[in-house]
């Protein structure tokens, strides 16, 4: 499958060992968390009566929007039935990836048909683009869905998403527009440390707008763009889900992101995503917030329900290319995905876990 394969060997149950020490160890810990959805708390006696003996759950690391390991976006992928929303923030927080996807076969539906949720270490978000890939891309791989046939997630905020593999090989989710509204210069982000905690001055920006998923869009040239000087504790206080700092793809920019020559070639516009008021510094690569840039960029270049997308890049340290076709109020992402992990992780009897796979 490509990737790195720790399913056999010594060092898959050290691992093991390890992360379910933690993991229960976090569980002790949690005395008061709420078990969402049953109305009680998780108290500490509650979880040491519970902790054997334990049950598992198949999980996965799936490196989205690359076509090679360790590149594009890593997400973790579970597949189980019964677990509950606090038991999966625990399970996000162990894995501390920017996000982890679960997934759960919707009862009587088809075997394509699939509840998704999504939770950063921290909380749960209403939708998630790389997770959405790589819950798809892990189903396909490990037989657990039909080959190649679309995949349909049921979302609790995002509405049903469906999710098809194109003939080149490449994941395509059908997601909801999400053209971010705003104007030339900086209004949108009067009021907040937004400006401040980019490194930057009114003067460099651009444009600026703000969207229904409550991402800031902040536009700049490609030498500001460049010059960027995150401040995660400015950034944490602006009242927003992520800030996404983008410019115009130009010559030059390449040699000035320390790319290779070609790396940006039919690229339209680069962008970074900085999400620390929800677990997140700096994700690698945002599919949700390409759902407000590709029709942005799909007004201004014309290709509104057309078959050429708009292709961002996303300049993180791991970097990551999403093709965006816009048509009519959907955006469609198209991305590549590779398994690079996968293992069984123990978690106490008493959180619902029941393994599908």
């Amino acid at each position: 499958r490509g990737g790195v394969d720790l399913t056999a060997g010594v060092a898959i149950g050290v691992a093991a060992r390890f992360a379910a020490h933690r993991y229960l160890t976090a569980c002790r810990r949690s005395a008061t968390a709420s078990c969402f959805g049953r109305g009680r708390s998780l108290h500490s006696s509650t979880v040491a009566k519970s902790v054997a003996p334990a049950s598992t759950v198949n999980i996965w690391t799936v490196d989205s929007f690359a076509g090679t390991p360790f590149g594009g976006n890593p997400a973790a992928v579970c597949v189980a039935d019964g677990l509950e929303a606090e038991f999966m923030r625990l399970i996000a927080r162990e894995m501390n990836l920017s996000e982890t996807a679960f997934v759960r076969r919707m009862e009587g539906d088809a075997p394509n048909s699939w509840e998704l949720r999504w939770f950063t270490p921290s909380t749960e978000v209403a939708l998630c683009g790389h997770g959405t890939l790589a819950a798809a891309h892990t189903l396909w791989e490990a037989d657990l869905c039909p080959a190649n046939a679309p995949i349909s997630f049921t979302t609790r905020f995002s509405g049903v998403l469906t999710v098809t593999r194109c003939s080149n090989g490449e994941i395509e989710m059908d997601f909801p527009a999400d053209e971010p509204q705003g104007s030339a210069g900086c209004e949108a982000l009067k009021g907040t440390r937004a400006i401040e905690g980019l490194g930057l001055s009114e003067d460099q920006i651009l444009w600026s707008g703000q969207n229904q998923t409550g991402d800031l869009f902040v536009e700049v040239s490609p030498t500001s763009f460049c010059s960027l000087q995150p401040a995660q504790e400015l950034l944490a206080q602006v009242e927003a889900r992520g800030v996404v700092p983008f410019c115009a793809c130009s010559e030059g920019l390449e040699e000035a992101l320390g790319l290779d020559a070609g790396h940006l070639q039919g690229v339209d516009f680069v962008s970074r995503f900085f999400g620390p008021r929800i677990g997140i510094a700096e994700d690698p690569v945002t599919g949700s917030a390409h759902c407000g840039l590709g029709p942005l960029w799909a007004s201004r270049l014309g290709r509104q329900g057309e078959k050429q997308p708009v292709i961002g890049y996303q300049a993180s340290e791991r970097g990551g290319r999403v093709a965006v076709v816009v048509d009519g109020g959907r955006a469609r992402l198209r991305g590549n995905a590779v398994t690079v992990l996968e293992g069984r992780l123990r978690l106490p009897t008493g959180c619902g876990a029941v393994t599908k796979a």
